[in-house]
C-alpha cells in the first residue's frame, strides 16, 4: 500500500517545509498556557497610529495518506514570537493579543471538526481539505478584524469578546490538540 506523506507549515498564505511542535521562536496554543510580555520578541511594526502590539500566528499543519482512504491531517496553532511585538507593558493589552490568539485557535478547531466531517463522507481529495481549510482561515481573518473593529481598547468589549470566545472554546473542547508532555 502507496503512503503519500506531506508536511507543510502555513505562514498566513506562504508555505514553508517542516513541522514542528514548538521551538524557540513558536509557541503552541495551550489551554494552561497563557502569553506574557517576554514572548513578544519581534521588531515593531505598527500599522496603523494606536496599534501598540502585534501577535504573529501560524496556522501549522500536516497529513498523511494511504492510498484508498481519507487523509489524515494535523491542524496546530502557533504564536510566533518573532513576528509578535510590543511598544507597551500593559495588561489588559495583553489579554487583547491572548483573544487574538485564542480566536486563531478557535478556527484550527473548527477545522479539525470539518476535516473530521469529510472523514466521515470518505472524501479522498486532500484538496478538498484544504480548500475547506482556506475558507475557514478567511473566517478566522474576518472575525480578527471585527473583534479588533469593535474592541479598539474599549476593554468592557472585550470582556464580551472573551466570554464569546470562550463559550466557542468549550464547545469545540473535543478537538483541541493536547500535545505529549
Amino acid at each position: 500500500m502507496k503512503t503519500i506523506l506531506k508536511w507543510y507549515l502555513l505562514i498566513h498564505g506562504f508555505l514553508a517545509c517542516g513541522q514542528v511542535l514548538e521551538s524557540d521562536s513558536l509557541l503552541m496554543w495551550k489551554s494552561n498556557r497563557f502569553l506574557i510580555w517576554k514572548d513578544f520578541k519581534g521588531v515593531p511594526m505598527p500599522i496603523k497610529m494606536h496599534n501598540k502590539a502585534g501577535t504573529g500566528m501560524y496556522i501549522g499543519y500536516s497529513y498523511s495518506q494511504e492510498e484508498g482512504h481519507p487523509p489524515n491531517f494535523k491542524i496546530y496553532n502557533y504564536f510566533d514570537k518573532c513576528r509578535s511585538w510590543s511598544l507597551t507593558k500593559d495588561e489588559r493589552l495583553l489579554e487583547h493579543e491572548q483573544l487574538h490568539f485564542d480566536i486563531s485557535e478557535l478556527y484550527v478547531r473548527k477545522t479539525r471538526k470539518y476535516f473530521d466531517s469529510l472523514n466521515a463522507m470518505n472524501v479522498l481529495d486532500p484538496k478538498e481539505y484544504l480548500r475547506a481549510k482556506e475558507k475557514i482561515a478567511k473566517e478566522s481573518y474576518k472575525l480578527q478584524q471585527e473583534y479588533d473593529e469593535d474592541v479598539l481598547l474599549d476593554f468592557p468589549r472585550q470582556d464580551k469578546w472573551r466570554k464569546l470566545i470562550d463559550k466557542e472554546l468549550e464547545k469545540l473542547k473535543e478537538y483541541e490538540f493536547i500535545p505529549e508532555e
